[in-house]
């Protein structure tokens, strides 16, 4: 027989009288799902006389707790976008009395100080969609916004995207995102969501394995799951982020020189990109070869130095037939 109470606050003669209400039932056991330290503590302060177990990470309980490796999990996020290249990533943790949020905030911090990167001050959520839709708001308000953003749990990450796409900020070609937990349906975000999947399955087998290992007095060694890293749609690679805004940039330099040509009357002279050229017969035989060279290897196309263009243009022209015999022959 299995007994369910659940705890609405985290009062101590509340938990007290819920605790009392479950030891009415001859019950020989008590599993504490609870992610509120205050409710933790409680618990602790009811001096219960029985084996408890708990699930958490932390092992506030002293009896028996089950962790989810919520640090190594926010650990292993936080190195996956940097690995992607990615420096600047911002933290939405969860409330500030959850045990979870504080373990994996401790794991986002320490990854950025183990690579050298600053952990800006982290923004703090309820794990609503909610809370992550108004996060939206601050990041599309920074004139610079980060390239990438770890949310602690999918639904503030859900409210996340359509926070960012009411404001024409686009996941991930402008912010790449993680979220954590992979609840059902995460994989039909839009975009899917990359995210960290908790294995709850696993997590039932091993809280009860401990209970019983518990009342049968047997000595075991603690199970421990770490989150597993679900790579879909929603982080991009900032090289290629970069790759693509240069594209964008020689596309609309590109551009820029067609029109000049027009406006000179020479509208069908079209310049060409990524090193390709071309020539056209002008008015009177002569004729136009446009060139716009590829990057360089080595050359930091990012930021080119002054007098050497990121798209250079050069301009040939050669008298033709008819050219030539108006001029008598050319010069």
């Amino acid at each position: 027989m299995i007994s369910i109470a659940t705890l609405l606050d985290s009062d101590p003669e509340y938990v007290r009288a819920s605790v009392e209400l479950l030891l009415a039932q001859s019950i020989e056991a008590v599993i504490v799902v609870a992610n509120r330290r205050s409710l933790l503590q409680a618990l602790v302060a009811a001096e219960l006389d029985l084996p408890v177990v708990a699930v958490e990470p932390a092992g506030v309980l002293a009896s028996s707790w089950v962790p989810i490796d919520q640090y190594a999990g926010a650990r292993r996020a936080t190195e996956y976008l940097i690995s992607q290249g990615h420096r600047d990533i911002v933290h939405l943790v969860g409330p500030e009395d959850s045990i979870d949020a504080a373990e994996r905030l401790r794991g986002w911090q320490d990854a950025m100080a183990d690579h050298g990167l600053s952990a800006p001050t982290p923004e703090v959520g309820n794990w609503s969609p909610a809370s992550g839709y108004a996060f939206a708001d601050r990041v599309a308000d920074v004139g610079v916004p980060p390239t990438a953003i770890l949310s602690g749990n999918d639904q503030m990450a859900l409210g996340l995207l359509h926070g960012l796409r009411d404001r024409s900020v686009r996941v991930p070609d402008d912010v790449s995102l993680v979220g954590f937990d992979d609840i059902p349906g995460a994989e039909h975000f839009f975009p899917p969501l990359t995210t960290m999947r908790q294995d709850f399955l696993q997590l039932g087998r091993d809280i009860m394995t401990t209970v019983l290992n518990q009342l049968e007095e047997i000595d075991q060694p603690r199970p421990r799951s770490v989150p597993e890293l679900i790579v879909r749609s929603s982080v991009r690679p900032q090289v290629e982020r970069v790759r693509l805004r240069l594209a964008g940039v020689r596309a609309a330099s590109a551009q820029s020189v067609g029109e000049q040509h027009r406006d000179h009357g020479q509208d069908q002279h079209r310049p060409l990109v990524q090193g390709q050229e071309d020539e056209h017969q002008g008015a009177g035989g002569a004729v136009t070869r446009l060139e716009v060279p590829e990057c360089e290897s080595g050359q930091d196309c990012d930021q080119p130095a002054a007098d050497q263009r990121d798209h250079q243009l050069t301009a040939t022209r050669a008298s033709g037939p008819e050219q030539q015999d108006r001029h008598g022959g050319g010069r």
